[in-house]
C-alpha cells in the first residue's frame, strides 16, 4: 500500500513534498476566488501567468517566474476593473482563450521554449529538487499562517462584504492583499507544479468544500483535506499504474467535484 512512499522517497521525496505543499497553499488561496464566484477568473490568471512565462523565454527577459507574476498582476487589475458594461466572465474567458493562443505564438519556432512550455502546462510532478520543495513548503507555511491569523476576515470579506463592513473589515483592502498574495503564489506554482495542477488545486477543492462543509469556517480546511487526499492518492495510483501523478491528481479532484454535485446541499448551495 505504501510502497510508493517507502520505496520512492529517495528518488521522489522532493516531488512528493512539492505536491503536498501546493495542496495546502493553493486551495487556501483559492477560497476568495471561489467565494466571489470567480473560478473562471482563476483559470484565466493561471493562463496569463503562462503568457508571462513564455514572453520571458521568447525575449530573454530573465527569470520567467517574475514575468509570470507581472502578467498575473496585470490581469488581476484588468479583472477588477473590466471595461464598461463588460461582465467579469467575459474578461476571464478572453484571458483563457487569447492567453492560450499567445503563449504558443510567442514560442513558435523555439524548440527549447516549446519543450519548457510543455513541461509547464502538463508536468508529471516528478523530478523536483529539494530546492523547489523548500520554496513550496515556505509558500504553504506563509499561506497557512495568513489563513490562521486573518482567515475569518478574508472569509467574511469574500462571502459577506456587507457584514464585513459592519464589522470594521474593509473588503477592498482585504481583496487587494489577497490578490497580491495569489499572484505571487501562482507565479511560483507555475514552475513548481505546472499550470494544469495549479489551476485544479486553486479552484476544485474550494468548490467541492463549499458544498460539503456545513459551516463557513470549515470550508478552507476541508478544501485542504480534499486536495491532500487527491494528491496523495495520485502519487499512490501513479506509482502502481505507471502514470503521471499530476494528471492522476487532477482527475481525482474532478471526481471529488462530481461527488460534491450529488452531495446534499450544505449551508450554501
Amino acid at each position: 500500500m505504501i510502497a510508493w512512499l517507502t520505496d520512492g522517497w529517495e528518488l521522489f521525496g522532493a516531488s512528493y513534498a512539492v505536491g503536498w505543499a501546493m495542496a495546502v497553499a493553493l486551495p487556501l488561496a483559492g477560497i476568495p476566488v471561489v467565494a466571489r464566484e470567480q473560478a473562471l477568473l482563476g483559470t484565466g490568471l493561471v493562463q496569463m501567468g503562462a503568457v508571462g512565462f513564455a514572453a520571458a523565454i521568447a525575449f530573454g527577459l530573465g527569470t520567467p517566474a517574475v514575468w509570470a507574476f507581472v502578467a498575473i498582476a496585470a490581469a488581476t487589475v484588468l479583472a477588477q476593473r473590466p471595461p464598461a458594461r463588460e461582465r467579469p466572465e467575459a474578461v476571464a474567458a478572453s484571458m483563457i482563450l487569447a492567453g492560450g493562443a499567445l503563449t504558443m505564438l510567442l514560442l513558435a519556432g523555439n524548440a527549447g521554449g516549446l519543450e519548457r512550455l510543455a513541461n509547464l502546462t502538463s508536468p508529471s510532478l516528478l523530478g523536483a529538487a529539494w530546492g523547489s520543495a523548500g520554496v513550496a513548503i515556505a509558500a504553504a507555511v506563509v499561506v497557512a499562517a495568513v489563513a490562521v491569523v486573518f482567515g475569518r476576515r478574508v472569509l467574511v470579506a469574500a462571502w459577506e462584504p456587507r457584514l464585513a463592513r459592519l464589522q470594521g473589515v474593509k473588503p477592498g483592502v482585504v481583496g487587494a492583499l489577497s490578490a497580491l498574495l495569489l499572484a505571487l503564489l501562482l507565479a511560483a506554482s507555475l514552475q513548481l507544479s505546472g499550470s494544469l495542477l495549479t489551476t485544479a488545486l486553486l479552484v476544485l477543492p474550494a468548490l467541492a468544500a463549499r458544498r460539503f462543509a456545513r459551516r463557513l469556517a470549515w470550508v478552507p480546511w476541508l478544501a485542504v483535506l480534499i486536495a491532500e487526499v487527491c494528491v496523495t492518492a495520485g502519487y499512490a495510483i501513479a506509482w502502481s499504474a505507471d502514470l503521471p501523478p499530476g494528471q492522476v491528481a487532477v482527475a481525482l479532484l474532478g471526481g471529488a467535484m462530481v461527488l460534491a454535485w450529488i452531495w446534499p446541499p450544505s449551508w450554501r448551495s
